[in-house]
């Protein structure tokens, strides 16, 4: 089903983990910016659902958010994280928080973030994925709101990443399975998929074992991009894990 036939080495750790813009940013190297930002346009939907659940004015929230990142980029927040230990999920939202809290920077966000763009996101989007998930969970806290479009941003990410990797002749099978990779899969009966897919149900369940597997691969990757170490990835699973199963 893939297009190549070996899978990362798990024991890699991807280099455009969030602890390399860390050190980049102290030791004043000019790259540092572009890869703060490519970590920013990961994280720009849940940051635009936690500062929209605090204002019915979404015009408001989309200039909080760039004043947000532009501050991030200008005043080197990044070079004082602490020890690089931490997801960037909570290094972001802790910031975040003391942007909100901050009256000048608040009455601020139109001059200084305005029509700048500082990072590149498509505020429709974020706001049909606020909407999204307000309608599942109206009573959503605003951390868990940003828990929640994190968990569902990343989750997005890995089977995006996970398609891009399917072969042509491969994509009707992968787009049948897919289903498989989701909570929503539990009324699906093996024996359908496989009248369906024109195989036999010893086929389609194998099938539904390494797509399932590769998956796991691939969040794990996309994750990694933003922790600081290794071990933290699992921890950061968990936490999707508990985000996606309360309510």
């Amino acid at each position: 089903m893939n297009r190549s036939s070996g899978s990362p080495n798990p024991r890699l750790f991807p280099e455009t983990r969030w602890s390399v813009v860390v050190a980049a940013a102290q030791t004043g190297v000019p790259e540092a910016r572009g890869a703060l930002g490519e970590l920013c346009r990961l994280y720009w939907a849940p940051l635009y659902g936690f500062v929209r659940n605090r204002t019915a004015d979404k015009d408001e929230a989309a200039d909080l958010v760039q004043g947000f990142f532009m501050q991030l980029m200008e005043n080197r927040a990044i070079a004082r994280a602490d020890q690089m230990r931490g997801s960037f999920r909570s290094f972001l939202i802790g910031c975040l928080r003391n942007y909100l809290a901050d009256a000048y920077d608040h009455r601020s966000a139109q001059k200084r973030g305005g029509k700048t763009v500082v990072v590149a996101f498509d505020p429709d989007l974020a706001e049909q994925e606020f909407l999204a998930a307000t309608q599942l969970s109206p009573a959503l806290e605003h951390e868990r709101m940003f828990d929640r479009q994190w968990a569902t941003s990343v989750l997005r990410r890995a089977l995006n990443e996970l398609e891009r990797e399917i072969a042509p002749d491969s994509m009707r099978q992968f787009l049948v399975l897919k289903r498989f990779l989701t909570p929503s899969a539990a009324d699906t009966s093996y024996e359908d998929i496989a009248r369906q897919l024109g195989e036999s149900v010893a086929m389609i369940k194998s099938a539904i074992h390494r797509l399932r597997g590769r998956y796991r691969e691939v969040l794990r990757r996309e994750i990694g991009k933003t922790v600081s170490a290794p071990h933290e990835i699992d921890l950061e699973i968990r936490h999707l894990i508990d985000i996606m199963s309360s309510d």
